[in-house]
């Protein structure tokens, strides 16, 4: 999961998608889609700013992860 998801020094999670900007940015207390991780054709896995679940799918099974930064006090 390393190569697919990074946390900026801000505490905002960084998540691979297909986009311009190559990824797309999880506020803590956020949730994306990590379904298919390694997918380079994947989009929309985090709605603005991971405070709206992306839950529309075709497949069966959705991988939701909440992000929760440890770091804030």
């Amino acid at each position: 999961m390393k190569d697919f998801v990074q946390v900026r020094e801000d505490g905002v999670l960084m998540v691979r998608e297909n986009t311009e900007k190559g990824y797309a940015e999880v506020m803590p207390g956020g949730v994306f889609d990590g379904s298919y991780l390694s997918s380079k054709t994947r989009r929309g896995r985090a709605i603005e700013g991971g405070m709206i679940a992306p839950t529309l799918t075709c497949a069966c099974g959705t991988n939701l992860f909440i992000y929760v930064n440890e770091k804030e006090e």
